[in-house]
């Protein structure tokens, strides 16, 4: 049976936990959840604030790296959508870059234009 706990970890008894029934290994993940300090109509000002964030947050153990929904940020106008960017465009590489250069998992929404549909992607 799973039991909440305060201190926000799960509680299992004894051979009811799942990975202990199966056989699976019990490890720890690390998540960190970042927030910014959002300038919705300044993308790049944004996004020079997520290298850093990233870098902490691995540095102090994190494994998986939440960003905000709106990483570069939009306003909701016409600017919302000249703010999209086409699929592995420069937010999602930055992103990747950071994943790869910290060896974690960052996510972090994106505004995505697919021809004329729009897409908020993590």
């Amino acid at each position: 049976m799973y039991t909440p706990r305060s201190d926000s970890t799960m509680s299992w008894r004894g051979s009811e936990c799942p990975s202990v029934r199966s056989g699976w290994r019990v490890e720890t993940l690390t998540v960190a959840a970042c927030q910014t300090d959002m300038n919705w109509k300044d993308k790049e000002a944004n996004l020079a604030q997520i290298p850093g964030l990233v870098a902490m947050a691995a540095q102090q153990g994190a494994q998986v790296i939440l960003l905000p929904e709106a990483v570069g940020g939009y306003s909701y106008s016409r600017e919302f959508w000249r703010g999209a960017e086409r699929s592995g465009g420069p937010t999602t590489q930055l992103l990747c870059d950071l994943a790869r250069e910290h060896r974690v998992h960052v996510g972090g929404g994106v505004l995505e234009a697919r021809g004329e549909h729009f897409y908020n992607v993590v």
